[in-house]
């Protein structure tokens, strides 16, 4: 995949995932295919020219309506590797 476009993370606004995320999309890939004279198939070159996300869920609390995309700046440095429970 190119790099030229920016890095987006998610967040799940429900539990405070930063870092696991089921994410459906769906690629358009241009590639070099060589093959070996053993048959053997290598993909060079590979090229992204059509990226488009279907969905993403969380993969804590399987919420796909309370993720959002965030600038990879954006998310925070502190403890966000565990859900967060809601006090009552």
């Amino acid at each position: 995949m190119d790099n030229t476009q920016p890095i987006i993370r998610y967040r799940c606004d429900l539990c405070g995932n930063i870092t696991r995320f089921d994410v459906t999309e769906t690629m358009t890939i241009k590639s070099f295919y060589h093959y070996g004279i053993d048959g053997q198939l290598n993909k060079e070159d590979a090229e992204t020219l059509n990226r488009i996300i279907e969905s993403v869920s969380c993969r804590w609390c399987n919420s796909p309506s309370n993720v959002k995309e965030v600038k990879a700046d954006e998310v925070g440095t502190g403890d966000d590797t565990s859900p967060k429970t809601a006090v009552s």
